[in-house]
């Protein structure tokens, strides 16, 4: 419960404090989005330090940021809270390279929300220079609900130990690069662990560190260092942690794209390294030919962070999804996008598999279903449907379909063209046959494209009847085929004109397509009263 003088103090702060335009932004700049997370001007790339506060209610994300344009360079924490991860307040920068030990900027890292009565959140940062992680706490947290402020030294709440400065240097074994900052965990042992991204040069992997009082933290080895010829020799922006309520662990590396690995987690007591094992593939482990392409999507999305979401027992998962091409677009003053927020899961049909659905709150800015009754669409052909959907809200929507045809079957190919212009070509998202003879798993799996972007997943409970929603945001589009069982993320830059959808079959036998279409809204940002009251 927020009290009067909470919210009094905030509306001083924010008062005295150069807060940025207030959005939306001009909605006739034709590429800026309407319900993804970016910044209101300038560049950004990684999401960092995404997190949930029970006290108000709030979701925090920031993100690296160069407040001085709309090119990489002088990296800060961007920062906003949402009550719903859709609707953003943005608010002043959280965190600026203003110490000696900032290190050229600061760089990527995590939110740890610690068990001490108040739910401090600990921002645990890595720097340009790659030398070591240093901590950032807010500096009142009562006072300041919405974490404006935030300070590099200080106590640590669980513990009474003093920080200041790095809290923990790169290890000596990680010789090929060091950054990126993992959320912590407690063991059962009661010491608590944090990973960073490692590499010695020959292989990539995740180091492990270990601590007690949350200050003095000891480099115990590698949480996981793959030995497969395809494993790189360094990872970017590693992730761990369960899969809610299943005892199963998810690893990820960002090296080439985001790749996951599903496995078992064996702690191991004291400053000592404890083990990840791998039931799927170990990240870069396998065949891209097959399932081994084992990325969180097939298309524009890096260097991703997750977080636990308490209030709905939650895995949330974001990622970085940059321009294509030119960056920024020709006319911007801004550049990136943050993905759509996704739940992750366990595939209930492949236990060795994960699911990346967009998470529920989304279906609340759609507008009025628009049906689409079961058509037959013959091969090669395919079917206008201008005229169901307004041209107004073609560069905004929310697409289900269902594919009907026998996809163990070679020939199977067939989705939706989105952003389409006068003559029908826009851009292409389907789903295809990929079978059992094709594969190096030997078994029947589903081709997702998406305009280029393309990977391969298990098809899911049905063989003949296979969902894909493809959703449309103005300069993205997101394709999610399977239930989110396979992901693929495009950027794309239409003309004025280009707001045409239609259902396209490429392949080489007929299928049948089913479909509800929605407008969706723009999200509109909240008050600060919205958000704290």
């Amino acid at each position: 419960m927020l009290t009067a003088l909470s919210l009094a103090f905030t509306s001083v702060v924010l008062a005295d404090v150069p807060l940025p335009p207030s959005p939306p932004r001009n909605m006739s700049d034709p590429y800026y989005t309407a319900f993804h997370f970016q910044p209101l001007k300038n560049w950004m790339n990684d999401p960092n330090g995404p997190m949930y506060d029970e006290a108000t209610g709030l979701y925090h994300l920031f993100a690296q940021y160069n407040p001085k344009g709309a090119n990489w360079g002088d990296m800060n924490w961007y920062h906003a809270v949402s009550k719903d991860m859709l609707h953003w307040a943005h608010l002043p920068i959280a965190l600026t390279p203003d110490h000696g030990y900032d290190c050229g900027g600061e760089f990527s890292g995590s939110a740890t929300v610690l068990p001490d009565a108040a739910g401090t959140p600990v921002l645990s940062v890595s720097v340009a220079c790659g030398k070591w992680v240093f901590f950032a706490i807010p500096e009142d947290k009562a006072k300041d609900p919405l974490m404006i402020n935030w300070k590099k030294n200080g106590t640590m709440p669980i513990s009474g130990a003093e920080f200041s400065g790095p809290v923990f240097n790169a290890p000596a074994y990680s010789t090929g690069g060091f950054r990126d900052p993992t959320s912590a965990w407690q063991g059962t042992d009661k010491v608590w662990r944090m990973a960073t991204g490692c590499g010695d040069k020959k292989k990539g992997g995740a180091c492990l560190f270990k601590s007690e009082n949350f200050v003095n933290w000891t480099a115990v080895g590698w949480l996981d260092q793959p030995q497969g010829p395809q494993n790189p020799s360094f990872w970017e922006c590693p992730d761990f942690f369960e899969v809610p309520g299943t005892g199963k662990y998810v690893m990820k590396g960002s090296c080439s794209g985001d790749w996951w690995s599903l496995g078992d987690y064996t702690e191991v007591a004291g400053m000592k390294e404890d083990t990840f094992a791998a039931l799927s593939y170990e990240v870069h482990g396998g065949s891209t030919a097959g399932l081994g392409l084992q990325k969180y999507d097939f298309g524009q999305f890096y260097a991703s962070k997750s977080f636990y979401d308490p209030a709905k027992k939650r895995q949330v998962l974001w990622g970085w999804v940059a321009e294509e091409g030119r960056a920024p677009h020709a006319g911007e003053d801004w550049s990136s996008i943050q993905s759509l927020p996704r739940s992750i899961l366990i595939d209930p049909t492949n236990s060795s598999r994960l699911m990346f659905p967009p998470i529920e709150e989304l279906s609340s800015l759609r507008g009025a279903a628009i049906a689409v009754p079961a058509t037959v669409v013959k091969a090669g052909a395919s079917i206008d449907l201008s005229k169901m959907v307004p041209a107004s809200t073609g560069n905004q929507l929310d697409i289900e379909l269902t594919i009907t045809g026998d996809f163990t079957k070679d020939g199977v190919a067939a989705g939706v063209s989105v952003l389409n212009d006068a003559t029908g070509k826009g851009n292409y998202v389907f789903i295809a046959s990929n079978v059992a003879a094709k594969n190096p798993e030997g078994i029947n799996l589903l081709t997702l494209n998406n305009q280029g972007h393309q990977g391969q997943s298990v098809i899911g409970p049905s063989f003949s009847a296979v969902p894909l929603r493809v959703i449309v945001d103005r300069s993205a589009v997101e394709a999610y085929s399977a239930g989110g069982r396979g992901v693929a993320t495009k950027r794309t830059y239409p003309t004025a004109d280009m707001r045409g959808v239609s259902l396209v079959n490429s392949g080489t036998v007929d299928v049948s397509i089913t479909a509800t279409i929605y407008p969706m809204a723009t999200a509109q940002p909240p008050s600060m009263e919205e958000l704290l009251l």
